[in-house]
């Protein structure tokens, strides 16, 4: 055995995460002393109580590190450790960064743009998840997310419509998908980037593990980017941890009316840059687009998008009350954002609308 298997088996015992992990190489000099090191000295490790102690004598006794090994052949499944020399730059740079990485498909070589929210999202929030992800993919853009159900989902399927590059980063092993429909997803991203996860193979998608995760997807990415989200939600940690890590923070403005929009609109509130198109992150990232279908005049909006876009002649300006005779006020809110999104129209003062094309 050598540090990188001692790492590796480390990484195996529940109970001890990246920080009591390091804290054990600090204290014994390297990971192979740590793994040898017997349960009298363990005890004299601060933090090192005797419930870890006993979840280390169970993989070292229960033959996990070799089951690990096997799996890891078996499925075609790649590991690599912070001691590692491929191990990626932007991630030793992050506060606590995982000791172990676990991946099937590509190593993440460069920065790319984390797509996040919530997973119930609004058709609208479907739409520019997916929209947005396709045009960014197809120009270059790798897309990072964290295969949950709602936007991320979306962004992954997205990337993988624009011919581009996702990375997934999972709040359980490599071997424990979830959520369990969404495997053919998963696989289509490990051919088309990569799956990645901290945790062992078989490693249950635990409550726990999502935060853990959510500081891989932004440290993986040089902006982060949130669609829709509520205040308390795994997107808005995903942004806390992008702040703290030095990475840019963007969101997309939503109907003051719906409570997925609130923690988009109060990161906008609080400095984020608000995207209103693909364009605005291609510009950000120093990127030509390359991406948008211009055949046909407004080939990109849906047919009620493009049934609101009829109400306005081009040029004019009516009030939004006009715009919303009929139709429910927050359901017009989203389809009038949809539509300046897209640059079709502008809001001005008087709660107007202008339509631009």
């Amino acid at each position: 055995m050598d540090d990188r298997l001692a790492l590796l088996a480390l990484n195996l015992v529940n109970g001890l995460g990246p920080r009591r992990i390091m804290s054990l190489i600090s204290y014994f000099g390297s990971p192979l002393e740590a793994w040898k090191a017997s349960a009298s000295e363990l005890r004299g490790v601060p933090g090192i109580g005797k419930k870890i102690i006993g979840a280390i004598l169970k993989v070292k006794d229960g033959g996990l590190l070799e089951r690990e090994l096997e799996l890891l052949e078996k499925e075609e499944i790649g590991f690599i450790t912070i001691l590692d020399e491929e191990y990626p730059s932007f991630l030793r740079e992050i506060d606590s960064p995982p000791p172990v990485l676990y991946f099937k498909g590509d190593l993440p070589e460069g920065l790319g743009l984390a797509v996040v929210g919530t997973r119930r999202p609004t058709p609208y929030g479907r739409r520019i998840a997916r929209d947005f992800s396709k045009k960014l993919a197809s120009s270059g853009i790798v897309i990072v997310s964290g295969l949950a159900r709602g936007i991320d989902s979306e962004a992954h399927k997205g990337a993988l419509e624009g011919k581009g590059k996702t990375y997934a980063v999972l709040g359980s092993g490599l071997l424990n998908i979830y959520p369990p429909e969404l495997k053919g997803l998963a696989n289509n991203v490990a051919l088309n980037g990569a799956l990645i996860s901290e945790f062992s193979l078989l490693s249950p998608p635990v409550p726990q593990n999502f935060p853990r995760r959510n500081r891989i997807i932004s440290g993986l990415s040089r902006g982060v980017l949130v669609v829709e989200a509520p205040l308390k939600s795994g997107a808005m940690i995903t942004a806390s941890f992008a702040l703290d890590q030095g990475r840019d923070v963007y969101a997309v403005p939503g109907s003051v009316f719906s409570s997925k929009s609130e923690g988009p609109n109060l990161l906008i509130q609080e400095g984020a840059k608000p995207i209103l198109k693909p364009e605005d992150l291609l510009e950000e990232f120093g990127v030509s687009c390359n991406c948008l279908d211009k055949s046909s005049p407004n080939s990109d909006l849906s047919a009620e998008e493009r049934r609101f876009l009829n109400k306005l002649p081009i040029g004019e300006t009516l009030p939004a009350d006009v715009l919303f005779y009929n139709e429910s006020a927050p359901y017009g809110c989203a389809i009038l954002t949809l539509l300046e999104v897209k640059g079709y129209i502008r809001r001005v003062e008087g709660g107007k609308i202008t339509r631009l094309r």
